[in-house]
């Protein structure tokens, strides 16, 4: 594809981005990040850092799922009642919790919220929203189900869970 048409296909999604925020207060990426040689869905939003509040990504659930959990997560923290660290109730049929997320391995894996603020002049701040196994257990606590650990790729350094020390995995790679 040559550069023109390349600059021209930018264009429209720039513009599709700006759309949708300006309608909505925020818009999502989907994709799937690499983790210890698999691949797990991540979604993130693109837009809230215009009102001083963090961007969200969320790991290991479809976008049909993950999407309107997204939205709802956006629109309360745009309300003012989606505190971090804090359990969140009536988002889904199981609780949720925000964390703050490392900003480089952040940066790496929420690409479009962070290059969508720089270009408005906004500073990124990101959260990851975590979900506990069936048991109720969180991803950064040690009896957590390995396999709800792994899919929820947590964007802490080095992969590890907050308050741990030595790396527990691989670091995430979006795609």
């Amino acid at each position: 594809m040559n550069e023109g048409k390349m600059d021209e296909m930018r264009e429209k999604v720039r513009a599709r981005t700006e759309d949708l925020i300006k309608r909505h207060g925020h818009t999502q990426v989907w994709t799937w990040v690499e983790v210890g040689g698999g691949n797990i869905w991540m979604g993130y939003t693109i837009g809230l850092s215009q009102y001083g509040l963090p961007d969200v990504c969320i790991c290991g659930v479809p976008q049909d799922v993950g999407g309107p959990i997204l939205n709802t997560v956006a629109k309360r923290m745009r309300e003012n009642t989606a505190p971090i660290e804090s359990p969140l109730d009536g988002i889904a049929n199981f609780p949720m919790m925000l964390k703050a997320a490392d900003g480089d391995i952040a940066a790496d894996n929420m690409l479009g919220a962070y290059k969508w603020g720089v270009e408005n002049g906004h500073k990124v701040l990101p959260v990851q929203l975590f979900y506990p196994d069936m048991l109720g257990v969180w991803p950064w606590e040690d009896r957590c189900d390995r396999n709800v650990v792994c899919a929820q790729a947590l964007l802490t350094p080095e992969g590890r869970r907050p308050g741990q020390t030595g790396s527990s995995r691989p670091r995430p790679r979006v795609h």
